[in-house]
């Protein structure tokens, strides 16, 4: 019986140490990317997960949506630009993202 102790003590430690490496990772979820652009060149190097990484308020930012080429003053004009089927109508950076 004396064997089994220190045995048992190993196995309740790799246990432990498992146990609280599974509730230490992380899932990956989709999110937003925090680094500062000036263009949309500075973007191209990052991969997203189901999208594409577009220089947003001066910051790369991982989108699902399309960012046109239409110009725009305001979210009004990207309501027309875009049309009624598009389910964001937003005007940044003077580019419409619809």
């Amino acid at each position: 019986m004396e064997k089994s102790c220190p045995s048992n003590i190993k196995f309740l430690i790799l246990l432990l140490t498992v146990s609280s490496m599974m509730f230490s990772m992380v899932p990956r979820t989709r999110g937003q990317i925090h680094l500062p652009c000036s263009s949309e060149d500075d973007c191209k190097a990052i991969e997203c997960q189901g999208g594409t990484a577009h220089c947003i308020n001066r910051q790369c930012q991982c989108t699902t949506f399309q960012i046109k080429k239409i110009t725009c003053f305001n979210n009004f004009d990207c309501f027309n630009k875009c049309g009624p089927k598009s389910s964001i109508h937003r005007c940044v950076n003077g580019r419409c993202i619809c």
